[in-house]
């Protein structure tokens, strides 16, 4: 190959010569370098050391010399004495460029190829130390890979634990990289001084949170190399910190226990966490943990008994083969069977003990928790002293205030207990505090003082009885600067406690003072439709009406709408039966109002019995024109059935023929099924009386009203069957014609929801 004119020889001497001529050119040695490119190292070496005896300060030339070099060696044993020439040059190299990072780090390679630990972490040192601090960052990126692929733990700790210093955020690498390599320990020590740190920011976005799991983890699966933190008590922090993960941080400290043969204190946390947790999710966590823990240690135990049992017999096998006398066994408990029936038994009571284990937990949530405390009553049901201390415990600790459910039932359910073994005197004084308790609902007061009086009757103490009720319905001053006085109050108007005292009255008093009562809850406004009826009721049965009537007119004032229907319906019925005959103006102008004020849709009944009053004390007219009424009054859904009536009884006082008109307003005011169905029995009715033009266009006007494909109400086959027996063929050819012309408007009309469903029903019953 020729180069501007020459060989390659010729131009590498030319370069020699003009280097030769000008030795502080660096360009001049730089073509020669290149001009010798492919000579034999030897003649390179000894180019690169010419050229760096005149420019030694030159950065390129040492880098190139220095990696020609480190090349030339990589296939070099490493006995080799260049080596050492090499390692000269490299000091050589820094000792005149100490700032330059590459050399620095071109140096520490070619050491860690050669496994000297010792000397490349030197190396790295002296970088560290010469140069400036913001060039830093390059050695400590290749230091750090060197020293976590090396062997020696000890040298890795120590270096990165530098870096740690002056990068922080390098802790969580750290972390997993010991973690990866087992040193559990020291990734625990690390991870604690992560926790710590608040102003600690994850490069990876793990949360603190993670952070702490991720440690307990460690400190829980190896217990054994946890050396400088303190297991138990790191978890036990995050018991307070991490309210979720109450359970699995309970059952995390047991397994770090397990894991260490400590059973017993690995049974104390169990227990502890049983005791202590307050959700029924962690609960169930440490529960279940705590069966399967034992479950466990049970098997082992029974495993072992076993071997020992299976020793037993190869060992009398042994002296029978032998001819040897069998070993004499002493008859003495065997420690591994009485571990076994120990550990089964704890496992037993365990499980006995889930139901109020759980309780306690429920109730640590939610004190006020009333259903929890009755279900824990239910509980220990069996035993007294504990059901006595559980009542004691229920009612100290529980806020009426914020109670969750009704309070009450857990005192009425104390006084109970004691009624149930015949100690009255306790009953009744549970009863008597139970009575001084301000509920959350007002209506827990008047249950508590009902409870009383109906044990004090079940005993037969009806006096104690009415002193109780009078207690609580006259006797009680009440403060109106007291917070709880409109709980007193309320108790004082209670329809259930007047309504419980009216019937006290009735069985065991007089009339004077049953009717005193009476009086006095309607005077207050505190009477229940029920309770009215039965003072109207009462008064009845003596013999007082006119003021039995008072009372009904009483109970017009003070009720409204619904409950009023039964007010009126029982009023109207006994004046009737009492005056109707006598005073029917009087009886006429109940009537009235009470269809002026009853909704539409109670007024049917009112109505009925209005025409009822008219047929029998009044006049047929007037019985005729109230059906009239009640038949525009009542709503449609009521209507059919009004019009039958109206029709039923004018046909059976006027005549048949006088219910032409009725049919015909029916027929106006009704629609679809229930149109046809009183027009079908408007056309029998003509049909009957022989007027067969008449009942012809009946069916002409219902016609449009069904469809001739479905005939769910059989119109078309009634009248097909009529002009069969009545008509001719003109009619019957114009029966046709408007069944056709029906049925080719239902084809074209999209049916309605209404239509479907008659279809549907029609297509089930043909099946």
């Amino acid at each position: 190959m020729e180069i501007e004119g020459g060989t390659r020889e010729e131009y590498a001497a030319v370069s020699r010569e003009i280097a030769e001529a000008q030795p502080t050119s660096f360009r001049a040695w730089w073509i020669t370098l290149l001009a010798h490119r492919n000579a034999s190292i030897e003649v390179r070496v000894d180019l690169f050391e010419r050229a760096l005896n005149h420019l030694p300060w030159s950065y390129k030339l040492w880098y190139h010399f220095l990696v020609e070099t480190v090349e030339a060696l990589r296939n070099e044993c490493l006995l080799s004495p260049r080596f050492a020439v090499a390692d000269t040059r490299f000091e050589q190299a820094l000792s005149y460029l100490p700032k330059m990072p590459r050399l620095w780090l071109l140096y520490a390679d070619f050491l860690a190829a050669r496994r000297l630990i010792t000397r490349t972490r030197t190396i790295y040192d002296r970088a560290l130390q010469t140069l400036p601090v913001s060039q830093h960052e390059k050695v400590w990126t290749q230091y750090r890979q060197w020293v976590m692929s090396i062997d020696s733990m000890a040298t890795t700790r120590t270096v990165l634990r530098r870096y740690i210093k002056l990068n922080p955020e390098y802790k969580e690498e750290y972390a997993d990289f010991l973690i990866e390599k087992g040193d559990f320990n020291e990734a625990a020590r690390i991870l604690v001084q992560i926790l710590n740190d608040e102003g600690f920011a994850s490069p990876s976005g793990r949360s603190e949170y993670q952070q702490f799991m991720h440690l307990v983890q460690i400190i829980a699966e190896n217990p054994a190399q946890i050396r400088d933190v303190d297991g138990p008590a790191v978890i036990r922090q995050g018991l307070s910190r991490y309210t979720d993960e109450v359970g699995n941080l309970w059952v995390q400290l047991s397994g770090f226990y397990v894991r260490q043969g400590l059973f017993d204190e690995a049974r104390n946390a169990f227990e502890e966490a049983l005791e202590s947790v307050v959700t029924a999710r962690d609960f169930g966590l440490v529960f279940n943990a705590y069966v399967k823990f034992e479950e466990e240690m049970l098997n082992l135990l029974a495993e072992a008994d076993e071997e020992a049992t299976d020793d037993r017999a190869l060992l009398g096998q042994i002296n029978e083969v032998l001819g040897l006398p069998p070993e004499k066994v002493e008859e003495t408990v065997d420690p591994r069977e009485k571990a076994v029936e120990q550990g089964l038994t704890r496992l037993e009571k365990l499980l006995e003990r889930r139901p109020l284990l759980l309780s306690d937990c429920l109730l640590r949530q939610n004190k006020d928790n009333v259903k929890e405390w009755l279900r824990r009553l239910t509980l220990v049901a069996s035993d007294t002293s504990t059901l006595l201390k559980t009542y004691g415990e229920a009612l100290t600790q529980v806020d009426p205030k914020k109670a969750d459910g009704d309070f009450s039932a857990i005192w009425l359910s104390f006084a109970d207990f004691y009624r149930r073994h015949d100690d009255l005197k306790n009953a009744n004084l549970i009863l008597h505090r139970a009575s001084g308790v301000i509920f959350r609902r007002n209506e827990e007061q008047v249950l508590v003082w009902q409870h009383w009086v109906e044990v004090l009757l079940q005993c037969g103490f009806v006096a104690d009885a009415f002193e109780v009720l009078k207690t609580a319905l006259f006797r009680r001053k009440v403060d109106q600067t007291d917070p709880n006085h409109a709980a007193v109050t309320y108790v004082a108007h209670s329809p259930k406690l007047w309504a419980l005292y009216a019937d006290l009255e009735r069985t065991f008093g007089t009339f004077e003072t049953t009717r005193a009562v009476y009086r006095r809850a309607v005077d207050l406004k505190v009477v229940t439709p029920y309770m009215l009826l039965n003072f109207a009721d009462f008064l009845a049965t003596a013999h007082y009406y006119e003021e039995a009537f008072k009372a009904y007119e009483s109970g017009l004032a003070l009720f409204t709408w619904p409950a009023l229907y039964d007010v009126w319906l029982v009023y109207l019925t006994k004046f009737v039966e009492r005056h109707g005959a006598e005073k029917p103006e009087r009886a006429r102008d109940l009537f009235e109002k009470v269809l002026a004020e009853c909704p539409a849709d109670r007024s049917a009944i009112f109505y009925s019995l209005y025409s009822r009053f008219e047929e029998t004390h009044g006049l047929l007219n007037h019985s005729v024109e109230v059906l009239d009424r009640m038949t525009s009054a009542v709503p449609y859904e009521e209507k059919l059935e009004a019009f039958n009536l109206y029709i039923a009884k004018v046909g059976t006082f006027l005549g048949i023929t006088k219910t032409r008109p009725i049919f015909e307003k029916a027929i106006g005011a009704l629609k679809e099924k229930e149109v046809i169905m009183i027009g079908l029995r408007y056309s029998a009715l003509e049909r009957k009386l022989g007027e067969i033009d008449r009942a012809r266009g009946i069916y002409v006007h219902l016609s449009q009203f069904t469809d001739p494909s479905l005939d769910l109400y059989s119109l078309w086959r009634t009248w097909e069957e009529f002009e069969v027996h009545h008509g001719n063929e003109d009619t019957y050819r114009e029966f046709m014609r408007i069944r056709r012309s029906v049925q080719a408007k239902y084809a074209l009309a999209p049916p309605t929801l209404d239509q479907i469903k008659e279809r549907i029903q029609a297509e089930e019953a043909k099946k």
